[in-house]
């Protein structure tokens, strides 16, 4: 079964131990996963029933609070725990296009005048600035409380994401104002030329299960010219151009990065030189 964000995080909770839906609704709202899920009370119970249904959850008893209605407490089964850990296996390890909004709107700036632009970058920096400020007191408040940093990754990941964005708004904004990049020139022709090749197998988004199996690398056969003998140019001293297909030996090792992403979170967006 292919879960859903919020489906994921039901299971995280419950994996923590039985709950009834309304439990884990109030819980997810404490521990603010209303910032990287979309939270709404009647979704998660559908959800949840959802969950129950495919036999990841199972229903251990109810209960009733004064006139409410009854209330279903729910366990995680063995092949809920199993559907957890596959899923966070594969969301962790293969990025996907998300297909953000920001991107979207950045690609067509140039539409606007150098003025707004520069006024829309700030405007965004700031408030992405107010938020980062938020999370690195999130960071700090839980972390006098002795809970260990594993628990609170997400906040850490968004924190290090937004420090990273402001940064690239502000230098955006810095070089449209000095006029370092230039906003007014033409527009190129409408076709780009030829573009370098990149297999389709380099991107990190490559699915082989979606896609196939990887194509080899391109490589143009090697040009190699020999004479030819005396019989086959009857006297000439003509050459032959013959193509000699050669085998790719580019190998494309993954690299670990080392940038120490907690650093990163609990800077301050405007010291841009004292990070590595």
């Amino acid at each position: 079964m292919s879960l859903t964000p919020l489906q994921l995080s039901a299971l995280a909770i419950l994996h923590e131990g039985p709950s009834h839906p309304y439990e884990v609704y109030q819980l997810m709202l404490q521990r603010r996963e209303d910032r990287v899920v979309k939270v709404r009370p009647g979704t998660l119970y559908h959800a949840i029933g959802r969950l129950a249904d495919d036999g990841l959850l199972q229903s251990c008893g109810t209960d009733r609070c004064g006139n409410r209605p009854e209330r279903t407490t729910y366990r995680i089964t063995d092949a809920g725990r199993a559907a957890l850990r596959a899923t966070v296996d594969e969301w962790v390890s293969r990025p996907v296009y998300e297909y953000p909004r920001f991107p979207c709107a950045v690609a067509e700036l140039h539409e606007l005048p150098a003025e707004h632009a520069l006024d829309l970058l700030t405007t965004r920096a700031e408030r992405l600035e107010s938020e980062h400020t938020l999370l690195v007191d999130t960071l700090a408040y839980v972390g006098a409380r002795g809970l260990p940093e594993r628990f609170i990754l997400d906040v850490d990941y968004q924190a290090s994401m937004l420090l990273a964005e402001v940064r690239w708004l502000r230098a955006t904004a810095a070089r449209i104002a000095d006029g370092t990049m230039d906003w007014d020139s033409p527009a190129p022709p409408a076709d780009p030329g030829t573009l370098p090749e990149r297999p389709l197998s380099l991107s990190p988004y490559y699915d082989p299960a979606r896609y196939g199996p990887p194509d080899p690398p391109y490589a143009p056969p090697a040009r190699a010219t020999t004479p030819t003998t005396p019989d086959e140019t009857a006297g000439t001293d003509e050459t032959v151009t013959t193509y000699v297909a050669t085998t790719p030996t580019t190998t494309y090792a993954a690299t670990t990065p080392t940038t120490a992403y907690a650093a990163y979170a609990t800077a301050s967006p405007a010291d841009t030189e004292e990070q590595p």
